[in-house]
């Protein structure tokens, strides 16, 4: 990589960073961090076509750490108590809105599910209801009960991973949710 496409880069993560965290300097630890960390991980990049994805990948994780790490996640209010600092406020409220338009696009997609799938998992998955009390409702055996409601996950999350790329952390926690097309149900 030659030094005008390391310095693009470098801008691109840091503007990336920069829109997630409030802080000057905690951008610029985090936009060094990630760097380091892209620089250090490249010779196990299998597909060079896919260096953008993979680096905000990289800045995304450094994000979460940041925030999974941080010792200013409780900062004392004058009465006592203890409150949330601000750019852990921001982060939250962010990530929030972004489950909410993902529950959104879940909810759109799983309407294009055939009508005994979509019934399953709004059920089970939306409502909270057991699989035992779906068998028992439809006069399913457990097992079948259990079968369609994961064919029908299984359906929902092909039809979104046709449309989007949704990032998770290391616990499966939702990170945040890209468009792979121009289509999306929930727009």
């Amino acid at each position: 990589m030659n030094p005008a496409e390391i310095a693009n880069r470098r801008k691109i993560i840091h503007n990336f960073i920069r829109a997630r965290i409030t802080d000057a300097a905690a951008v610029d630890d985090l936009t060094q961090e990630a760097l380091v960390k892209a620089e250090r991980a490249a010779p196990s990049l299998k597909d060079s076509s896919k260096v953008e994805g993979w680096m905000f990948r990289i800045a995304r994780n450094v994000i979460a750490d940041h925030f999974r790490n941080s010792k200013r996640l409780v900062i004392s209010s004058s009465d006592g108590g203890s409150a949330i600092g601000p750019d852990i406020a921001l982060f939250n409220q962010e990530q929030e809105s972004r489950k909410a338009h993902l529950l959104r696009c879940v909810r759109a997609f799983a309407q294009s599910l055939p009508d005994h799938y979509r019934t399953a998992l709004e059920l089970v998955d939306f409502e909270g209801m057991s699989q035992v009390e779906l068998a028992k409702r439809f006069g399913l055996t457990v097992s079948a009960a259990k079968s369609r409601v994961q064919r029908a996950r299984a359906r929902l999350r092909a039809l979104i991973d046709a449309c989007c790329e949704v990032d998770t952390d290391a616990y499966g926690n939702f990170i945040d949710c890209r468009r792979r097309g121009n289509w999306l149900p929930c727009e």
